[in-house]
């Protein structure tokens, strides 16, 4: 089962709860990576956070499977 999230309203909370009703994929809404494109987009957080925080989730995540 897939949920859809926002990288802001992501927790590890959430991802156990997730993890325990069935969901083993995560859609995380990245419009881009860019900056730029971020800053016209009004995203809260720059390139870098969103990467470092994307593999902390993918980190987590997976560890709920071992």
């Amino acid at each position: 089962m897939t949920f859809e999230t926002t990288l802001h309203n992501l927790s590890f909370e959430k991802l156990k709860v997730m993890e325990e009703n069935g969901v083993n994929r995560i859609s995380v809404g990245i419009q881009t990576f860019s900056n730029r494109g971020r800053k016209l987009l009004n995203r809260t957080y720059d390139k870098d956070y969103v990467v470092e925080r994307l593999k902390e989730i993918k980190k987590d995540f997976l560890d709920l499977f071992v």
